[in-house]
């Protein structure tokens, strides 16, 4: 807690030395994970019940929004030199993609990725239009979105919509539309992860989350507790 990279996570989990026991330190740590069907998914594949929240976290939250990664006291903590990029054939990556609806977020793999929110997506990292799967928690740049069964053309129209707010000024990430064989995949550039000349930089302000406040953040419509600070914490990997 005295090492001068530390940070809090949110304004309502400041740095102490005492256990946070309140309602704020569970709503933070539950607004890592998925929601709705793709946390009933996730539940069914890992054999775990959707409430026990932190043993979900235990199996997934080795990459989630910001710079929070979560690993069991008895495990080594992972640094660059463990992160590792695996390249896929596109039949490979699209089968993968495909069984997202029953292996969310790859969990059976144990790559231990969490993202917030109730579509299927997988983080992945993006180098000259090749997509890669993180291993030994590696950071991503990007968030791959699948299309919805039931509503049709919302690939398209999430991008474009993103497209139409750069237009107009707005500061949002930059999105893309990529095809793996016959899939239609929505990619939007990670605002949580920044390339720079040494490897991909995490950030500590949990942007993602930030911005997902301002809809529907799981039971609350707005709570400014989860507003961070916009700080860095650095971790490189080589690219």
């Amino acid at each position: 807690m005295r090492k001068h990279d530390s940070f809090h996570l949110s304004v309502s989990l400041p740095l102490q030395e005492k256990p946070f026991l309140n309602d704020s330190c569970y709503s933070y740590f539950t607004n890592l994970l998925p929601e709705a069907k793709v946390l009933t998914a996730l539940s069914r594949k890992l054999g775990i019940a959707e409430e026990d929240k932190f043993s979900l976290l235990r199996a997934i939250g080795g990459d989630c929004a910001g710079a929070v990664s979560l690993y069991p006291p008895d495990v080594d903590y992972p640094g660059p030199n463990d992160y590792k990029y695996e390249p896929f054939s596109e039949k490979d990556l699209a089968e993968k993609i495909t069984e997202l609806g029953i292996n969310p977020l790859l969990a059976a793999e144990e790559r231990r990725l969490s993202l917030a929110g109730g579509m299927e997506k997988l983080p992945v990292y993006i180098k000259d239009h090749r997509i890669y799967l993180p291993l030994n928690g590696a950071p991503t740049t990007h968030i791959i979105k699948t299309p919805v069964k039931d509503l049709q053309g919302v690939v398209t129209n999430e991008a474009y919509c993103m497209s139409l707010a750069k237009n107009w000024g707005f500061d949002v990430p930059d999105v893309d539309i990529l095809k793996v064989r016959d899939l239609w995949l929505y990619a939007v550039r990670r605002y949580d992860r920044k390339i720079e000349e040494k490897g991909i930089v995490r950030l500590v302000g949990i942007l993602h989350i930030s911005s997902k406040v301002l809809y529907s953040f799981y039971h609350q419509n707005f709570d400014r507790n989860y507003l961070v600070t916009a700080k860095y914490r650095v971790y490189y990997t080589q690219i």
